[in-house]
């Protein structure tokens, strides 16, 4: 993904730490609709990912949690982490669209 297509007016869905899909929105869309969903679905993401930033900081985690569940965990917080990423820029370009 570059930063020139989401200012474009594309969209952003997050698939894995890996995989964005990008789609033509400008003009086809309720932008502040939209971007209200964003922002929830934003905060959601940031909620989920700072509880399991606690819960692998914790005392022990790493002494008594499996290797195969810490593999897990690592893998979700790869994927929040780019989540919260993909949608904080989305956010930005949607308040620029709107402002257009």
């Amino acid at each position: 993904m570059t930063r020139e297509n989401t200012d474009e007016g594309y969209a952003v869905s997050t698939v894995s730490s890996e995989i964005n899909v990008l789609l033509l929105v400008k003009g086809r869309i309720d932008l502040a609709s939209h971007l209200e969903k964003t922002k929830e679905r934003l905060t959601k993401a940031q909620e989920k990912l700072a509880k399991l930033m606690e819960q692998v900081g914790a005392a022990g985690y790493k002494d008594k949690v499996d290797s195969d569940i810490k593999e897990v965990g690592d893998e979700r917080l790869r994927n929040l982490t780019a989540e919260v990423e993909t949608l904080d820029a989305f956010v930005a370009s949607l308040e620029k669209l709107t402002l257009q």
